[in-house]
């Protein structure tokens, strides 16, 4: 067995500032050689997520879905315009898919950033349901909250609502009766969501006041459309989350 050693036994001199010694030119001119590399490294790799960054937000629809897709509709050009899409996803090589089957469709309101429901990786269920044969499809809500619905007109910092027969936002002038307002604070927390994997709010504090009227806003436009209300979202509610 090793020998155990005393926690007040001496093992060397104390650290002070009277024996510490400089370094020698040849260390100091090795530590500057690795400083200046890893200062190169780490500004190249901020380079790098800069101009990632800025091409994926220069797509018209933001996302990123694992798999190929096409476009089947898209929400602007209806003739009364909505900020979402409907994409087939394309499958992989090597999988076919029987068009006679069930189709799976997946309505994602983070527009295919959400963790792996809306075909971020392999093994998501719509990865699960190509494997099996059925043709699947995304309804993606468009990242941008920035337009009223009703007029068109940049709502940029001004007061917005929203509606439960209403698809977007609107601004004050649009607004229907009974209409809710959204804040300022959780449309730029909506831009983020939209442009950031989840991930990057895994540490963030989350209080059950923060975003409500987003929960509201997302929680109308999804009853409308499924038909249905969403028995989860009351059960949630009422459980304090």
């Amino acid at each position: 067995m090793p020998e155990k050693r005393s926690c007040h036994e001496d093992t060397g001199p104390a650290l002070s500032p009277w024996n510490f010694q400089l370094p020698t030119p040849l260390q100091l001119g090795e530590y500057l050689i690795d400083a200046g590399q890893r200062s190169i490294l780490f500004w190249d790799v901020m380079r790098q997520r800069s101009n990632q960054y800025r091409e994926h937000m220069a797509q018209t629809a933001p996302n990123v879905l694992h798999y190929d897709f096409e476009l089947v509709l898209d929400g602007r050009k209806f003739e009364r315009p909505v900020n979402y899409g409907l994409v087939r996803i394309l499958p992989p090589a090597g999988v076919a898919v029987d068009g006679h089957r069930r189709p799976f469709v997946v309505i994602d309101p983070r527009a295919g950033h959400g963790p792996g429901i809306g075909g971020f990786k392999a093994d998501s269920e719509i990865g699960v349901a190509l494997q099996a044969g059925h043709p699947c499809y995304l309804v993606g809500f468009l990242p941008e909250l920035t337009e009223c619905v009703a007029c068109g007109r940049a709502l940029n910092g001004d007061r917005a609502y929203f509606h439960a027969l209403a698809d977007g936002l609107m601004c004050a002038e649009d607004k229907r009766l009974a209409s809710s307002e959204i804040s300022k604070e959780s449309r730029a927390w909506a831009a983020q969501m939209f442009r950031a994997p989840v991930d990057s709010f895994m540490e963030v504090s989350w209080p059950k006041s923060q975003c409500a009227d987003l929960r509201k806003f997302l929680i109308q436009i999804l009853q409308r459309h499924i038909e249905k209300k969403l028995v989860t979202a009351g059960m949630l509610e009422k459980g304090g989350f």
